[in-house]
């Protein structure tokens, strides 16, 4: 995928954990476009792609680089590079204006900065606890039926405690689980006999009331969290690929690194759970599964092929090790919250693309420097602004041609002018020689309404040729 060097827009359903998801994220993680940028949405496979506002997401970063019509930043990266729906709530499934309640944010990059991986850990009593277990103990098991099917699933629960406040998951999911298969007790075969066990995972969301929040899945069925799949003889991972990251398992799935399974051994798997976003509500819970065939949200994709799954490799019973140096854990993505700072991490893609002089809807601050004699070009924004003379003297120059002498310490407040600025420091002499002065600016500037004349006309924007990476 290194060579994909074109710009690529990539847009992944939530509600895709069967499919297309993972590789929307794999094709943005992976392409070697310096321009690429990545997307996550609700609702059903097709129908999101043709509201008014995918449309218009769409014509614009294609004419961004098909028409040199860019308004958004696509071709210069001031666009984000990830924006994400954010399922917050229990809005029902299959219901596309319910789901426009779910609010909506950017991040600088895939997987976000400032994630978290924190580990649940597995209990004999069904729990997901915070606290890592003692291992030393002695070794017990929990067993579970092999070939599990949709109609009669075969599966074990894990289950958080009520959260105390609301928290976000959004990123990659990884299961450590330590398992093994054994045949059923009237299979008289020689233990010689290899086996296989395929591990489905699935993540589920518990209201605090008691019901399982479900969302919408590609054709508009309902669908949990999220879902992850391993057949155990291709657990082999490639640690030495780049691509292969704690919170990413990276397999080739060569012949060569398929390893069949001793009845009776237990086997340490790492298990990828594809990529997702939930916000759990105060007092609700995550609930954690394991089965060994398909549960409640498989959709379209059904795993019950005799000839993939036979009897006689897959039959039998499935066991997860507890003790004796065995611990098994969920790995969450989490999202901190920044109490009194959530804007934070909106602008975090400025720290990569310097913003023009303004930001919607925000506020800039600015340190500036002026040469001796410098004019800066003359200019209007759509904001409120504060600026304070941090060093030598400065004059405001205005379209009217009025003007108005600055010294260190004043300050200007203004909105709508058309203006610029000169510094006219006076020139020291130092040692006999004359000393042309520097002067600098502290600006703050916050977007505003556009100031509008008796005769109703707009005052807009105009940067008058300013360089926005000289500020």
């Amino acid at each position: 995928m290194k060579d994909i060097q074109v710009p690529l827009l990539s847009v992944g359903n939530w509600g895709g954990i069967l499919l297309h998801l993972r590789g929307n994220v794999e094709g943005y993680m992976n392409a070697g476009s310096k321009k690429k940028y990545l997307r996550f949405i609700t609702g059903r496979h097709d129908l999101p792609f043709y509201s008014p506002e995918s449309v218009i997401l769409q014509e614009s970063f294609l004419n961004a680089f098909l028409k040199d019509e860019d308004r958004e930043g696509w071709s210069t990266g001031e666009a984000p590079r990830v924006g994400l729906v954010l399922r917050k709530g229990d809005v029902g499934y299959n219901n596309p204006e319910a789901e426009k309640s779910y609010p909506v944010r950017y991040e600088s990059d895939w997987p976000i900065p400032c994630t978290k991986y924190v580990k649940y850990y597995l209990t004999l009593t069904n729990g997901l606890s915070r606290d890592e277990p003692v291992s030393s103990g002695p070794s017990e098991i929990l067993s579970y039926k092999a070939l599990g099917t949709l109609n009669a699933p075969q599966s074990v629960q894990f289950s958080t405690e009520r959260f105390e406040r609301e928290v976000e998951f959004t990123g990659h999911f990884v299961a450590h689980l330590n398992i093994s298969a054994t045949r059923h007790q009237d299979d008289n075969r020689p233990q010689a006999n290899l086996m296989d066990l395929d591990l489905f995972l699935t993540i589920r969301h518990v209201s605090k009331r008691g019901n399982e929040i479900l969302y919408t899945g590609t054709v508009g069925d309902s669908v949990p969290v999220t879902k992850g799949w391993l057949r155990t003889s291709l657990r082999k991972t490639n640690p030495r690929d780049p691509k292969h990251q704690p919170w990413h398992p990276h397999r080739e799935y060569l012949s060569t690194d398929s390893e069949m399974l001793t009845p009776g051994q237990v086997y340490e798997v790492d298990v990828e759970i594809w990529p997702s976003n939930v916000l759990v509500e105060e007092g609700a819970r995550l609930v954690f599964e394991v089965s060994s065939g398909d549960t409640q949200g498989a959709g379209l994709f059904e795993h019950n092929s005799a000839a993939d799954r036979p009897e006689m490799i897959f039959g039998g019973m499935n066991h997860i090790h507890f003790g004796n140096e065995r611990v098994n854990w969920l790995m969450l993505p989490e999202i901190p919250k920044a109490v009194g700072s959530e804007d934070i991490r909106n602008y975090a893609k400025y720290l990569e693309t310097p913003p023009a002089i303004t930001i919607e809807n925000g506020a800039v601050c600015r340190v500036c420097d002026y040469p001796p004699g410098y004019l800066t070009p003359m200019h209007r924004t759509v904001s409120l602004d504060y600026g304070v003379v941090l060093e030598g003297e400065i004059e405001l120059v205005l379209d009217s041609g009025d003007t108005q002498h600055l010294y260190r310490g004043d300050t200007v407040v203004q909105r709508g002018t058309n203006h610029g600025w000169r510094n006219v420091t006076p020139d020291e002499v130092v040692d006999g020689k004359v000393v042309r002065k520097w002067a600098r600016m502290f600006y703050v500037l916050q977007t505003s309404e556009p100031v509008v004349l008796e005769n109703g006309e707009s005052l807009e924007a105009d940067e008058g040729g300013i360089d926005k990476g000289s500020h």
